[in-house]
């Protein structure tokens, strides 16, 4: 059945959804160390960046200054109740005086010392898959990481 197959979304898909959110997960390396944190997030005026909201002083956003990042978003669409996510990889560099005027960013409600942080994208994709379908392929792999042996 062709509804209950995974599907990619082309570059203008994915960015539509990007649009729609505004929290999720930024990934990086610290150290060597992987680390996964929630921030909110803007899509860019450019239509090819995302602009990260971090605490003001904060050593993640002196660690990611100039590195690459991966981030991640998702949810389900109401009228399809379809599971969806995309995808984000690139480089992030620190803004030194963010632009904190507009709609997009006091939808955010954050405090004023908030530092942001510009992700350059150079790779996106994204894709949905029917929730029933999300949560069963979701249950099969924790039953399958639960059995492994440490």
């Amino acid at each position: 059945m062709a509804s209950d197959a995974v599907r990619t979304f082309d570059r203008g898909s994915a960015w539509g959804r990007l649009a729609t959110g505004h929290v999720g997960r930024l990934g990086l390396s610290i150290r060597a160390l992987p680390l996964v944190v929630p921030v909110n997030y803007l899509v860019g005026s450019d239509a090819n960046s995302l602009i990260f909201a971090l605490p003001s002083g904060s050593a993640l956003s002196d660690a990611i200054d100039g590195t690459v990042y991966a981030f991640e978003t998702g949810g389900v669409d109401a009228e399809t109740q379809r599971w969806w996510s995309v995808v984000a990889r690139g480089r992030a560099d620190l803004i030194v005086e963010p632009h904190r005027s507009g709609e997009e960013w006091g939808r955010l409600q954050l405090p004023d010392d908030t530092q942001a942080l510009l992700g350059t994208v150079q790779t996106l994709v994204g894709g949905d898959v029917p929730s029933a379908q999300h949560v069963s392929m979701l249950a099969e792999h924790l039953a399958a990481v639960s059995t492994r042996p440490s």
